[in-house]
C-alpha cells in the first residue's frame, strides 16, 4: 500500500536581478508560490520544469496534511494570507506584491533595471536644471 503525501507547500525565490545575487537572507529573497498537493513530488517536478519563476527557487517548504480537500484549500489559503507569495495568482489578488505570469515571463530584472536607468536620468535631469537655474 502506497502512502500519498498530501498538504501544502510553500517555494522560497531569490529576488530577481541584482538583489538576489547578492545572497542576503532577508533582503535578496521572498516567499515566491504557495500551493496545495496531494503528491508533493508531482507538483515540485511541475514548477521547477514549467513555471518562469523556477530558475529562481531556492527552497521549498513543506507541510503534512491528511487528503482531505477542504482542509487542504484552507490550509493553503491560510498560508498564502500570511506569506504573501509573489507568484501566486489565485487567492492573492489583494497582494501589492504580486507579480503577474506575464512579467514573470518576461523577467523581471530586465524591467527592474530599466526603471532604474529611468530614475537615475530622471535624478540627473532635475539635478541639472536645478544648477542650471542658479
Amino acid at each position: 500500500m502506497s502512502r500519498k503525501r498530501s498538504g501544502v507547500y510553500a517555494y522560497r525565490v531569490r529576488k530577481p536581478g541584482l538583489i538576489g545575487r547578492l545572497g542576503i537572507p532577508i533582503v535578496s529573497f521572498r516567499w515566491g508560490y504557495v500551493g496545495e498537493t496531494t503528491s508533493f513530488g508531482h507538483r515540485d517536478i511541475q514548477h521547477r520544469e514549467s513555471q518562469p519563476w523556477a530558475p529562481l527557487i531556492v527552497a521549498c517548504y513543506r507541510w503534512h496534511l491528511p487528503a482531505w480537500k477542504p482542509l487542504l484549500h484552507v490550509a493553503e489559503t491560510l498560508v498564502i494570507l500570511l506569506l504573501w507569495p509573489a507568484y501566486n495568482i489565485q487567492k492573492n489578488r489583494w497582494n501589492p506584491r504580486r507579480i503577474t505570469p506575464h512579467e514573470a515571463r518576461m523577467g523581471r530584472s530586465a524591467g527592474g533595471s530599466l526603471r532604474w536607468v529611468l530614475v537615475l536620468v530622471l535624478i540627473g535631469v532635475a539635478w541639472a536644471y536645478g544648477a542650471w537655474l542658479r
